[in-house]
């Protein structure tokens, strides 16, 4: 059946089409709606306060998809063979990010639209994501019930800790990592090794909690007293009104960054940048430096000298850094997440 158009609603759709043809291709491209895969809670919130007005400029709008880091992998290996898929962005920490490049799911970084990527400190750059803020796992303990600050992560396995310890069982592969380190005592790793400290651990009363913001609520309350956490928590839970201190363990300290990635089959490039540019401005470096604890990523971060030395590490303790084969980590993750979830949290 042919539909045949009246003169005016002819002459109505070409004045939208002309119309429509004298914007600017950046504001067809980019307007609209960036959906960005991420953690919720307080990460969340920065990036609303922080990220969120900035895009608004152009009329991009945030949709969050929040989901634990285990979820946004499966999210992007479930959909690597649909042509468009459901993220613009996602956001993981670094070795979650390798291994989704190992994966094959994400696309090559477009540089030459993204000037601040000339910002990113040398350490941090690679082909496949935008390293968009910094931490160190470190020990966190509540200063006034802990007489006698631990220096090694070796301490927390003594009996002085037993039963208030509290980790994060979303940081189940930095787990792993740390009780490797303990297990070595200075030697070559041993994962497996590091498993069966993490049993130890678990038979002395550890107790586990779901995520981070559930951790700081257990450090609030005095149900754990120490744990094993970013740099980062210990300046956001301190600023938060908890009497918690932090230290480099001598075992070295495991840096991260948190990074962005574009999917291989994100729905709209423009966005995916748009949304990069804004997260690498000084707004956002500066707010998740106040509000979250994070040190940046970028040279001109407009972040003070003062804060930069409350957040970061001094020389000599990234003269201790660890610095595991990420790509041997990437290709343990899916053998150790069987593990936590059928073994230890058995």
């Amino acid at each position: 059946m042919t539909t045949r158009l009246s003169r005016r609603q002819a002459l109505a759709l070409l004045g939208s089409a002309a119309g429509t043809s004298m914007l600017p291709k950046s504001s067809l491209a980019a307007s609209g709606k960036v959906t960005v895969g991420t953690w919720g809670g307080a990460f969340q919130d920065v990036l609303t306060s922080s990220v969120s007005p900035i895009l608004a400029k152009d009329q991009i709008e945030i949709v969050f998809d929040i989901a634990m880091q285990g979820e946004r992998k499966t999210k992007l290996l479930a959909e690597k063979r649909l042509r468009t898929g459901s993220l613009d962005i996602v956001l993981l920490a670094d070795n979650d990010m390798y291994e989704m490049n190992l994966a094959g799911v994400l696309a090559p970084l477009p540089a030459d639209r993204i000037p601040q990527l000339e910002k990113l400190f040398p350490e941090f750059r690679n082909s496949y994501s935008v390293p968009q803020i910094s931490s160190g796992l470190v020990i966190i303990y509540r200063s006034d019930r802990v007489a006698a600050a631990p220096k090694s992560y070796a301490d927390l396995w003594t009996s002085k800790f037993a039963g208030k310890l509290g980790i994060a069982d979303t940081l189940f592969v930095q787990n792993i990592i740390v009780a490797s380190q303990v297990a070595a005592a200075g030697g070559p790793i041993d994962y497996e090794a590091g498993k069966k400290k993490l049993l130890e651990l678990k038979a002395s009363g550890v107790k586990i909690y779901p995520g981070v913001d559930q951790l700081a609520q257990g450090m609030k309350s005095g149900e754990v007293t120490t744990t094993i956490m970013w740099r980062a928590r210990a300046a956001q839970w301190k600023d938060a009104g908890i009497p918690v201190d932090n230290v480099g363990a001598t075992e070295g300290i495991l840096p991260v960054t948190f990074e962005i990635g574009i999917p291989a089959n994100a729905p709209n490039l423009s966005r995916s940048i748009a949304f990069i540019k804004s997260a690498l401005s000084p707004e956002a470096q500066v707010a998740f430096a106040k509000q979250f604890g994070y040190a940046p990523t970028v040279s001109d971060s407009g972040i003070s000298q003062e804060m930069l030395d409350k957040l970061g590490f001094t020389d000599q303790e990234r003269a201790h850094y660890f610095k595991p084969d990420i790509k041997q980590i990437a290709e343990l993750t899916p053998a150790w997440s069987d593990w936590w979830q059928t073994v230890f949290l058995a």
